[in-house]
């Protein structure tokens, strides 16, 4: 008789761990992206696709319950302790409500609906001089670091800062001597990004001075005016 033919079947797709978000802030931070197999939200978070940053408002956080909880996770995990809690992520986000009139607002950076990043900008903190500007709260999910998105924060908020009027913007950030970490930080906030440390070994200071878009240079120097123009 004919011998049947033996019909091997096929493998089942393998099914992909996506990119989750964490429930709670103490919980231990996410595997690295080699483990996740999801290749959209991979690429998502690896910059294929487009990168948007906004203010965040109460609206945001109704719209998505599930905002609050991943700021304050993706916040968290980057300090590597409890930075922000979730009422903490509903304040900053209701100061986006006042708009243009906000004094302190939370940046957020999107690819897609994925959360990437964090940043918050402040026109006039009680800590700084007059019309000296303050951005802080830089965070970015691990899976997007060096894809742009601390960049592309860094740009909003000094954007943001300029066209509010403010002549110089401050920082301070932890700094350990010959930590491969703080010396790439140092590297990037006190080079790349032009700020000077007036104070501070362990907790730096910094400070650079911008240059507003209406700044009216013609007229007598003032302290009103941009620094850099007097």
């Amino acid at each position: 008789g004919m011998k049947a033919r033996m019909r091997s079947s096929a493998n089942p797709p393998a099914i992909g761990l996506g990119i989750e978000d964490v429930d709670a802030a103490d919980t231990p931070p996410r595997p690295q992206v080699m483990e996740v197999h999801d290749e959209t939200q991979v690429n998502l978070q690896r910059g294929v696709h487009p990168l948007t940053v906004v203010i965040a408002t109460s609206k945001m956080l109704r719209d998505d319950p599930s905002l609050t909880q991943r700021i304050a996770t993706m916040v968290n995990t980057a300090y590597g302790r409890h930075r922000m809690s979730g009422s903490e992520v509903e304040h900053r986000a209701s100061t986006g409500d006042w708009g243009r009139l906000a004094n302190r607002v939370l940046h957020l950076a999107f690819r897609e609906e994925f959360l990437v990043g964090c940043c918050s900008s402040t026109i006039q903190p009680p800590f700084t001089c007059p019309g000296w500007g303050h951005w802080g709260l830089l965070a970015v999910d691990e899976a997007a670091q060096g894809t742009g998105v601390a960049s592309a924060l860094v740009k909003a908020a000094e954007t943001r800062l300029r066209w509010a009027g403010c002549v110089a913007i401050q920082i301070e950030y932890h700094y350990i001597a010959g930590d491969q970490r703080s010396e790439r930080l140092r590297a990037w906030y006190e080079g790349k990004l032009g700020f000077c440390c007036v104070c501070g070994a362990d907790f730096r200071m910094c400070y650079k001075l911008v240059c507003p878009p209406h700044c009216c240079f013609t007229l007598p120097p003032s302290f009103l005016y941009c620094c850099c123009c007097i």
